[in-house]
């Protein structure tokens, strides 16, 4: 693996742990596994981020869809798959969902695909056996790794091959008359997929990814493309909500109600957010360096927004923020410092060329923990430089908590999934 100019700098941290002690029946992760979360990276800044991401030792990489946007050029997945062996090596396990650039320019289950160039890799590594998948690749995949489940999906496809005659002379793929696009199940995860695939895992982390959305569950132009069910079996199983395509980053509040955007009203806070099972959030992390979209919904583009209360950050194209801004991931790490129900996650994007450097938000947030015996409620200082493995909130089962320097949460483990995130509002998250 070749080293890297690239850097990681942190946009926002969380973290959250089982408090008092953790449960001895359940399936754990291995020690900082390390979940890398990507979506809507142009091609040309693919090799840069993918070098930044290989700097987190990730154990797993996640391209949610649009890997590219080179639609009509059929040696873009080579091109890629070549990015990847070079920043990542020949056998560090990644997954791929399908976007509506991979799928309707034929560039996903074509030979030499996407789909195909991905199967070879995970053959050549000989270790998909550890992570007991099933289904169709990025289309209605579930995976298991000890402790963590992942489902990668389809929702909303719009073509299941070629669209002939939709390529323009410029290489790109336009609007495509009806007639000439095909869809059916083959292409996509069905009803009830989420729901079948994750309710007999025993494990606390539980995640699902896709690429589309509804257009309520994004702020931007998107139209409604995928159905609210995905969404729903997702939050009555307690997993966390991936999605991307909009090309901005927004996230909920936590839900009851995905369909009709419900926050929790035992849990309203924009700073902390609860994940069990019949609550959980949604994160639109599509800030891929490609065409960054502006809000369009929910104004103002500061906090508080519009709409129900739903969100409780946004960074879009209208924020300053994102100009000059490179592709972003998410970083996610389980069983950390020890602790096999713990886990750190950060949000960031790459620089190039420097080191991993920190970014502070220099503001204060609240964290709230709650344990057997108690409530303690602590406020955090804010840093210019916080490095996510460094800041803590331990509870122990008598309540009571200590802090560093950043925002954070705590979960409980009370025979269903509770996972209290705390995120300030104020930095961008």
């Amino acid at each position: 693996m070749r080293s890297s100019n690239a850097a990681v700098t942190l946009f926002f941290s969380w973290q959250w742990e089982v408090s008092g002690t953790c449960p001895s029946d359940i399936p754990i992760p291995p020690e900082n596994f390390t979940v890398v979360i990507a979506a809507d990276v142009d091609l040309s800044l693919m090799a840069d981020l993918l070098k930044a991401v290989a700097l987190e030792k990730p154990d797993v990489v996640v391209l949610n869809g649009d890997i590219g946007y080179n639609d009509c050029n059929p040696s873009a997945p080579q091109l890629f798959m070549n990015m990847v062996d070079d920043a990542l090596g020949k056998s560090l396990p990644l997954f791929l969902t399908k976007g509506n650039h991979d799928e309707y320019g034929d560039n996903w289950d074509r030979r030499s695909g996407y789909s195909e160039l991905l199967q070879a890799r995970w053959k050549q590594a000989q270790n998909l056996a550890d992570f007991n998948c099933q289904g169709k690749w990025g289309v209605n995949q579930t995976c298991k790794r000890q402790g963590v489940a992942m489902n990668f999906a389809t929702h909303g496809c719009e073509s299941c091959g070629p669209a002939p005659g939709c390529c323009g002379s410029d290489g790109w793929l336009y609007a495509c008359p009806p007639e000439r696009i095909t869809c059916n199940d083959q292409c996509q995860a069905g009803p009830g997929f989420h729901t079948n695939a994750l309710q007999n895992f025993k494990g606390l982390w539980r995640m699902c990814f896709w690429h589309k959305n509804m257009h309520n569950l994004q702020v931007g132009g998107k139209v409604d493309e995928t159905g609210y069910e995905p969404y729903e079996e997702c939050l009555r199983a307690g997993a966390m909500i991936f999605t991307g395509h909009e090309h901005s980053y927004e996230r909920t509040r936590s839900l009851t109600s995905m369909s009709k955007q419900t926050v929790d009203p035992e849990w309203n806070s924009a700073d902390k957010l609860r994940v069990k099972e019949g609550t959980s959030f949604v994160v639109v992390g599509s800030l891929g360096g490609f065409n960054r979209r502006p809000q369009q919904r929910c104004l103002p583009t500061q906090y508080p927004y519009g709409c129900k209360g739903e969100w409780a950050k946004i960074l879009s194209g209208s924020h300053q923020e994102t100009t000059g801004l490179g592709a972003t991931a998410v970083v996610m790490r389980f069983h950390v410092d020890g602790n096999p129900c713990k886990a750190t996650g950060n949000h960031s994007y790459t620089k190039s060329p420097g080191r991993l450097e920190p970014l502070g938000h220099g503001n204060r947030s609240t964290a709230t923990a709650t344990g057997t015996g108690g409530t303690t409620t602590d406020e955090l200082p804010g840093s210019n430089i916080v490095e996510a493995e460094n800041s803590s909130l331990t509870s122990s089962a008598t309540g009571k908590a200590s802090a560093a320097d950043a925002s954070h949460c705590v979960a409980h483990f009370l025979g269903l999934l509770f996972v209290f995130l705390s995120l300030s509002h104020h930095g961008p998250s």
